[in-house]
């Protein structure tokens, strides 16, 4: 990469940009036997490329780990951070420059939302919280290996001659900057990846689990690239139907990193069966190859071609449901019920700009996709104005495009979308699952739940509709209805690590502390290369005021993956350790990583203040009302962050603001422990002694650890009172 960019000097009209990666390659023929390479180390190398512009050098991780440790390349590393790719991976990449070679300037790929998978503590915050109205899975985004790209694997009837090429070097994708790359092409070198640590897979007597990997692409994108994107997705909901079947949710099997071995995969998924496949595109049309894999027992139960025109998808993906349906013993449900699952629309043209939707907004989640989304979308009902299917999904796009934008016209489109959706057809699942989100968007959580149980009436065997059922249940203060929804998630699919770890989030949050350790160690144990068990396991030892032990479990985290929200909880666990420069440094690391999060600007704010830089703690507290005050005009109703904007306000010297924001946030959670320990911090603040006790012995009572309480800074001015000592010494005294 150094000598093809000080090569381009001398061609200044040649615009270049590589991507580099370390990662598996494989030798295949394709269908016209012609020889080729494919393999999961290609699509994340292109992928990485994809982030760049003319000029420059970008590489991953894996890579900058390597050439760090050599002192002659460390030097030309500048970390970007992660940036959100295909399929709505992540991917952690550096810039590559010195003065001589490369370019300097940052990628303009867009930089991923913290995940939401734990929410991270606010700076006095003891408990894990639900995601203020975000419908998503808390363990939706991160709970997986970022690079979830499709592999490719031989096709059927090839000669396969899968051999590893190996080299020193790592893959090089490079590509004119000027022209969107069509097909993929030539490599340089290749690398072996290292062996790891399979995940427990699911024994086949305890039930059949299926997942549905995104499917890979052969040849040119332009032609088949939308209908890969959504081949795994509709295959996904015609196998939902069939009987003694648990199928994994698409947003779950497009998280995980594909490329790694089929044991591995099963194991993340929890699942005892794959399917996967590929999909090319021919001279005549299209070739689209499926494998069915029983993991355990290491057998394809299937391995097949379907060709057709790119017309004939519909018609193509009812063959290959009819062949999983034989492969597993099911055919003679199918043949019972006379037909396969009905269509989501007859109308191939309608179908085609769908499928070509859904590309875009399953692409990276920048403006320019999400309106490419929308605009499929619209063209595809107005091929067909009864394509509900389409109609849920232009929802979908309408509040990530609000999401993005913070347009509020957005999300009155989106929920004019949804319930002209629901109108066309009403048993649906995806129309209740999009209404439900966003009904949870705008705080309106009891119309939320009413909308994922009518999903899951539909879909009764949905883990994840339960897990937002759950998380919805315990936003409204149903804990023993958010428990089962999340125990039923569990039943539903026993060995999928996200629903151990949202399990043990709703322990957490309802002070249950053994229980949630043994959820997260069963997480540890299913997927023990997930960072968000260990960051879990340190929210537990926060609760319980063991700061040393909760650092020992960020840190782990971070050697797994380097995420916004872990930066931010050590930085609040060095905080009450009084190690306010450390506080300060990680704090900078996640609001770097996620600079809107309100959560994180405030800790790293309180993490000035008391480091003594009074000046950026005021500038910085200034931007975290700002992104406060914006989330509210959304979710006028969330608690959370009216404590937090009272806190804020409170810190910038307005108390009287802040009480009122306090008293709104306590109308909605009168009992909440946080807010009531915020409420205490504030009156300190306003010099109301008194009242701050009061505040602060109720917190104390409904669950605020007194370790927190006598460690909290801002309580100093309590300590020289008798009442303070004599509360803090009878609540020890009564937890021994």
């Amino acid at each position: 990469a150094i000598q093809v960019s000080s090569a381009l000097k001398e061609h200044p009209e040649i615009k270049l940009r590589m991507g580099v990666h370390t990662g598996p390659v494989y030798r295949v023929s394709d269908i016209n036997d012609s020889r080729n390479v494919a393999g999961g180390g290609i699509n994340i190398a292109q992928r990485i490329m994809d982030c760049g512009q003319a000029g420059h050098i970008l590489v991953s991780k894996a890579v900058a780990d390597v050439l760090s440790q050599l002192r002659n390349w460390a030097s030309l590393l500048h970390e970007v951070g992660e940036i959100e790719v295909k399929h709505r991976a992540r991917i952690h990449i550096f810039n590559l420059y010195d003065a001589d070679v490369g370019n300097a300037e940052s990628p303009k790929g867009r930089r991923t939302k913290a995940p939401r998978n734990g929410e991270s503590y606010r700076r006095k915050a003891a408990t894990v919280r639900p995601d203020s109205g975000q419908l998503v899975s808390k363990t939706d985004a991160s709970k997986s290996n970022p690079n979830a790209v499709p592999s490719v694997m031989p096709t059927s009837g090839q000669k396969t001659n899968r051999i590893w090429l190996l080299a020193t070097a790592a893959i090089l994708m490079f590509t004119i900057a000027a022209v969107s790359p069509t097909s993929r092409n030539k490599i340089f070198s290749f690398a072996l990846s290292q062996p790891e640590i399979s995940p427990a897979v699911p024994p086949l007597p305890n039930g059949r689990y299926l997942a549905v990997l995104p499917f890979a692409v052969k040849g040119d994108l332009r032609i088949v690239g939308s209908i890969a994107e959504g081949l795994d997705e509709a295959l996904a909901t015609k196998l939902f139907t069939l009987p003694d079947l648990n199928v994994a949710s698409t947003e779950a099997t497009r998280k995980v990193d594909i490329t790694r071995p089929l044991l591995t995969i099963a194991g993340r998924l929890g699942v005892n069966l794959i399917v996967k496949g590929i999909v090319e595109g021919t001279a005549t049309g299209i070739l689209i190859t499926v494998n069915l894999d029983e993991v355990p027992s290491n057998k394809t139960l299937l391995k097949e071609q379907f060709r057709g025109a790119v017309t004939d998808v519909l018609s193509l993906e009812d063959k290959i449901f009819i062949r999983i349906s034989k492969a597993l013993n099911v055919e003679q449900f199918v043949a019972e019920r006379q037909q396969v699952p009905s269509r989501p629309t007859e109308n191939n043209e309608a179908y085609e700009l769908y499928l070509q939707g859904r590309a875009a907004f399953l692409g990276p989640k920048d403006i320019k996709n999400l309106r490419a989304a929308i605009g499929f979308y619209i063209g595809a009902l107005k091929k067909d104005s009864h394509f509900a299917l389409a109609g849920a999904r232009l929802a979908d796009a309408q509040l990530a495009m609000y999401q993005e934008t913070r347009d509020r016209q957005w999300i009155r489109d989106s929920m004019e979308t949804a319930l002209r959706a629901q109108t066309l057809n009403e048993k649906l699942p995806e129309v209740h699952i999009a209404l439900g989100t966003i009904y949870g968007e705008t705080g309106q959580s009891e119309q939320a739940i009413v909308q994922f149980k009518r999903a899951l009436q539909l879909s009764p065997k949905s883990d994840e509709g339960y897990r937002r059922l759950g998380n919805l249940y315990l936003a409204t203060g149903n804990k023993d209805q958010g428990i089962r929804a999340l125990q039923n998630a569990v039943i539903i699919f026993p060995e999928y690590w996200i629903n151990y770890n949202e399990l043990g989030d709703a322990y957490l949050q309802l002070g249950e502390m053994d229980r949630a350790l043994e959820s997260y160690d069963r997480v540890i144990q299913l997927d023990p290369d997930n960072y968000l068990g260990y960051m879990n396991k340190g929210n537990v030892y926060f609760q319980k005021a063991n700061y040393p032990e909760a650092i020992t479990q960020y840190q782990r985290a971070l050697q797994l993956q380097s995420y916004a929200d872990v930066y931010s909880n050590l930085g609040v666990a060095y905080f009450f350790l009084a190690r306010y420069a450390e506080a300060v440094r990680v704090g900078e690391k996640a609001v770097a990583l996620h600079p809107k999060n309100e959560l994180y600007v405030g800790n790293l704010a309180a993490a000035y203040f008391w480091a003594g830089d009074k000046k950026r703690a005021t500038e910085t507290y200034d931007k975290a009302i700002a992104l406060a005050n914006n989330d509210l005009e959304v979710n006028p109703k969330d608690a959370n962050t009216l404590g937090d904007l009272a806190v804020y306000s409170a810190k910038n010297g307005d108390t009287q603001r802040a009480l009122y924001y306090m008293k709104m946030a306590r109308s909605i959670s009168p009992s909440d422990p946080i807010l009531l320990s915020e409420e205490a911090e504030i009156r300190v603040l306003a010099n109301q002694p008194k009242q701050a006790l009061e505040s602060l012995q109720v917190a104390i009572k409904n669950g605020y650890p007194i370790e927190q309480a006598n460690l909290e800074p801002e309580f100093n001015a309590l300590r020289s009172d008798s009442r303070f000592e004599k509360l803090i010494q009878q609540k020890t005294a009564e937890k021994k």
